[in-house]
């Protein structure tokens, strides 16, 4: 007989591994935002533990405690910065306009003021992007503007090359914090 279970938010609330009884699927967690999902034995797996849905499935065996699938969840925080930095000819304080894109993340637009090197704006709570994640950030370029550099930190969270000529740039989002400085020059005429 299988059985599944939805671990929920109160059961992942800090690091604790879940023995699941024998003969049962797992699905869960519903509510985590980031982190780490791991399976022992890892022979188990059923997939991939997916972070952007949030859900890993695994094999249960029949058998006493030796023979026990432990599925550990560990919550972790994360943040995605974008950064703004005044290059030559762009005053501190003009508004650039990013949009963000990614598999399960409603487009939006946010509003980062340019500001000097070091001075981030957080999009954490303007929207929900959880651990995992591949997240596309645009820069709408403004006419007479160019985007001169773009940089990740910690470098490899970026996913292939940035695009300076259309200010793209994707990023895999990971545990703490995931930032992401654009800096923007206009040449004089």
């Amino acid at each position: 007989m299988n059985r599944a279970r939805v671990l929920r938010d109160t059961e992942l609330r800090k690091p604790t591994p879940w023995v699941a009884p024998a003969s049962t699927s797992v699905i869960g967690p519903s509510d985590n935002r980031g982190g780490l999902m791991t399976v022992q034995p890892s022979s188990r797996l059923v997939g991939s533990a997916n972070l952007n849905t949030r859900q890993v499935t695994v094999q249960i065996v029949a058998g006493d405690a030796s023979n026990a699938t432990l599925v550990t969840y560990t919550n972790e925080y994360t943040e995605l910065k974008i950064c703004k930095i005044a290059g030559s000819g762009v005053q501190a304080g003009e508004i650039f306009t990013y949009r963000l894109s990614g598999t399960g993340l409603d487009p939006r637009l946010i509003s980062v003021p340019a500001v000097y090197a070091g001075q981030c704006a957080l999009v954490t709570g303007v929207a929900d992007i959880p651990g995992g994640m591949e997240v596309t950030i645009q820069e709408i370029i403004p006419t007479g503007v160019q985007v001169s550099a773009i940089s990740v930190v910690p470098p490899g969270r970026q996913v292939g090359s940035a695009n300076l000529a259309t200010g793209t740039v994707t990023v895999r989002i990971g545990g703490r914090i995931t930032e992401v400085s654009f800096t923007n020059t206009r040449p004089a005429t």
